[in-house]
């Protein structure tokens, strides 16, 4: 078994930000300084009970915010399990500090991240580990981690729907973004012989 490591953005379609326009997403071209923070940008919320929602098939898991000393309490369920946890930091951590981390039995999970008051929480980048099955060669009794293959969002493999709903990144890195409600983005790819046990 291998460890395969996957990072997401605040901005990732993977986190579902409910209720809708009560979180704000800031980046390098906003007024508010994102310094430190991956990929410079954040998703936060003042509003109580807002929470952000997350699936992932692994077997640990690290959410990554801001502690400042104008937020608050919040809470993360895993599994249906909470946890309540502070953000709060009677100065301001940079770069934004580890919020919550744990370790589970691989598989599917669902992760809540809750906000109990009426002070601020912000997410940064959520970062998960997968147990990875050895990929293995026919003609080779050895075994090793997969070849690593990158793939461009101006490639084939990415489709976006409705096309006009995305747009490149600003920020010059690449990468598209939106913001509008119901768009998607399919990824087509060829399963290799490496598989989640």
């Amino acid at each position: 078994m291998f460890l395969l490591n996957t990072t997401i953005d605040d901005s990732s379609p993977l986190i579902s930000y409910e209720p809708v326009g009560e979180w704000n997403s800031y980046g390098t071209v906003s007024e508010v300084n994102t310094t430190g923070y991956y990929k410079n940008s954040y998703t936060s919320t003042w509003t109580q009970n807002a929470f952000a929602t997350i699936q992932f098939n692994g077997s640990s898991i690290s959410i990554y915010g801001g502690k400042r000393k104008t937020y608050g309490n919040f809470t993360v369920t895993l599994d249906g399990v909470n946890s309540t946890l502070s953000s709060f930091s009677p100065s301001v951590q940079n770069p934004p500090d580890l919020l919550f981390s744990t370790q589970m039995r691989q598989g599917w999970h669902t992760v809540k991240v809750s906000n109990d008051g009426t002070t601020g929480i912000d997410i940064d980048s959520i970062i998960w580990a997968s147990e990875m099955a050895p990929f293995t060669d026919d003609n080779d009794s050895s075994s090793s981690p997969p070849p690593s293959i990158t793939y461009d969002n101006s490639m084939a493999e990415f489709s976006w729907a409705p096309e006009d709903a995305w747009y490149e990144n600003p920020d010059g890195a690449n990468g598209r973004i939106t913001s509008s409600i119901g768009a998607s983005m399919n990824f087509t790819f060829e399963p290799s012989r490496c598989r989640a046990p």
